[in-house]
């Protein structure tokens, strides 16, 4: 029998690169929280820990951290490493959810067009 994905409520708390953050899961039990390194599912980006500001991969981190940090988001998790998990990312704006995956990227790569 296959086990159905987890979903959490999250907060994204910082971007390291466009496929790489670190996010706040909410546990469920009043004020406890777990900080967790997450990669989205499908998303490769260039690695943007040490690139500058004006590097492609550091003006995709800059994008993406304005588009999600601090906000509220819905997780769920694909699969558990050692030092991270693979998700889907559902972030909430006054618009409405959006999967990080299939719009800011998109957008951000035809900007640069």
């Amino acid at each position: 029998m296959r086990e159905e994905p987890k979903t959490y409520i999250v907060e994204v708390h910082d971007v390291f690169s466009g496929d790489d953050l670190v996010v706040l899961v909410d546990l469920g039990v009043e004020d406890l929280w777990k900080r967790q390194r997450v990669r989205l599912a499908g998303v490769d980006t260039p690695n943007a820990v040490n690139a500058g500001p004006d590097t492609e991969a550091g003006k995709l981190r800059s994008y993406v951290r304005n588009l999600v940090r601090g906000r509220k988001a819905k997780l769920r998790v694909i699969s558990r490493g050692a030092n991270s998990w693979v998700v889907v990312l559902l972030v909430e704006t006054p618009e409405g959810e959006f999967n990080l995956k299939r719009t800011s990227f998109a957008i951000w790569y035809l900007s640069l067009s």
